[in-house]
């Protein structure tokens, strides 16, 4: 919103309008009544209300002009070079026809010609005077406007730097966001037609995961938070499906706290941690493993930990991407209130994920 259709600028200008000039002009009676020996109150509100709405066109005109002025991205200086010329020029307009016209009528009302009137060296002092609390008044206008520019500039700027880094956030969100591995869907569709013939209620079953498998994972495009209630479902389905390729060889355990359920997680993150396990510990093994799922919380940090049976593939640049990716997301989306750990003990990989709890909600 521009400051000339801001009513906010319209109310103060008002009001500071109106204080100024109480002022000036009650100190411009005082004048009246010392040099004259009148001063009716008829003049006073009469140069009140007269140069209380030039001052008001005159600030508005001096808005529009700066407004304009930086729409065509005029330098400062020079814009400051073109509204002080259209001040003076306001302002000889304003001694030239404004003061004299005052001065005839303030003639008729206090019934003083002052055409016969040796005051000549008065009317000039008074317009000097005149010139300079008004010139006073403008310029402390032209002040609060541009300082008021600069700062507005000034949140735009910011408010557009803010929009780029969430803009940037978002698009590294998206490319980070995990997806189901297309060979994953192909492999369990030939599993699946095996199982027809064999095992048609188990074949179904196994379509259904499949494609609310799918869903999650078009739905996590969409979003940046899901409930880990919502997560453990799908890699329920993911773990029930992969089943059917390792057979016996893959065994799951689920014990997810029952407060944790409804806490808002990354989609698809421990989808990732549990594909790792499957891909790079119980598909290697000859008699496969298991792999435990577990979630807590403990001095106010919620706790996701994945452990699977084998070790740490070092040479799997795949594994490091796919890590890489999760400490990526959790970096844009916690800071530095989530990690990320992997360690290897006993012939067992442990992946845990440490998110403070104040970060999302329960």
């Amino acid at each position: 919103m521009t400051l000339f259709k801001n009513w906010k600028y319209h109310v103060f200008t008002i009001i500071y309008l109106v204080s100024i000039i109480f002022f000036l002009l009650t100190f411009r009676k005082l004048v009246y009544k010392e040099i004259y020996g009148v001063a009716p109150n008829s003049v006073y509100l009469a140069e009140w209300f007269i140069v209380f709405f030039l001052l008001y066109i005159i600030s508005n005109l001096i808005v529009f002009f700066t407004e304009w002025l930086s729409k065509k991205n005029v330098s400062l200086l020079k814009s400051v070079m073109i509204i002080g010329g259209f001040v003076l020029f306001l302002h000889v307009i304003f001694q030239i026809v404004l003061w004299p016209t005052l001065l005839y009528f303030n003639g008729l009302i206090m019934n003083i010609d002052f055409s016969k009137m040796d005051i000549k060296s008065e009317i000039l002092e008074k317009r000097l005077v005149n010139y300079c609390y008004f010139l006073f008044i403008t310029i402390n206008w032209l002040v609060f406007i541009y300082a008021y520019k600069i700062y507005q500039s000034k949140q735009d700027e910011l408010k557009q730097k803010l929009d780029t880094e969430k803009n940037l956030k978002e698009a590294n969100l998206n490319t980070l966001k995990g997806q189901i591995n297309p060979h994953f869907i192909f492999n369990s569709l030939n599993n699946i037609r095996g199982l027809v013939q064999e095992n048609p209620a188990k074949s179904k079953e196994m379509i259904t995961r499949i494609s609310e498998l799918l869903r999650s994972s078009l739905l996590s495009g969409k979003t940046n938070f899901v409930t880990l209630e919502q997560e453990v479902e799908t890699v329920e389905n993911f773990l029930e499906i992969s089943k059917i390729q390792y057979e016996d060889r893959l065994h799951f355990q689920l014990d997810i706290s029952p407060e944790t359920k409804s806490i808002q997680i990354p989609p698809m993150i421990l989808q990732m941690l549990v594909e790792n396990a499957v891909k790079h510990g119980i598909s290697v093994l000859k008699d496969g493993g298991e792999i435990d799922i577990k979630t807590f919380i403990n001095n106010n940090n919620f706790h996701l930990v994945v452990k699977n049976t084998g070790s740490i593939s070092k040479n799997e640049s795949s594994t490091k991407i796919g890590l890489k990716n999760i400490e990526e997301r959790l970096k844009l989306l916690f800071d530095d209130k989530a990690t990320f750990k992997l360690s290897e003990a006993n012939n067992e990989v442990t992946a845990e994920i440490i998110i403070n709890q104040d970060h999302f909600t329960i």
